[in-house]
């Protein structure tokens, strides 16, 4: 029987699943995966179209889902729509 985590959380906070490390990519390879230049990625994220998230020694990573999610929406020539447009 597994234990019950539930207890754990504060009320009203609803529990997070961290990504294992073979879900997290770096930019270069996320850059390479979405046929963009790294440095034009790192853009995206900063200014939050793309979600990522920034370590320590400022390097960002990426989940693999939110690649898939951006591969989703890009269009035939390799732009990303965001679903507001």
């Amino acid at each position: 029987m597994e234990p019950d985590t539930t207890q754990h959380l504060t009320p009203g906070c609803q529990a997070r699943t961290i990504p294992s490390m073979a879900d997290l990519l770096t930019v270069k390879q996320a850059a390479k995966e979405l046929g963009y230049h790294p440095n034009h990625l790192r853009r995206l994220l900063r200014r939050g179209v793309i979600h990522g998230r920034k370590l320590r020694n400022g390097r960002w990573v990426i989940t693999r889902r939110e690649v898939e999610r951006v591969k989703d929406r890009q269009t035939e020539r390799g732009r990303y729509m965001p679903t507001a447009w």
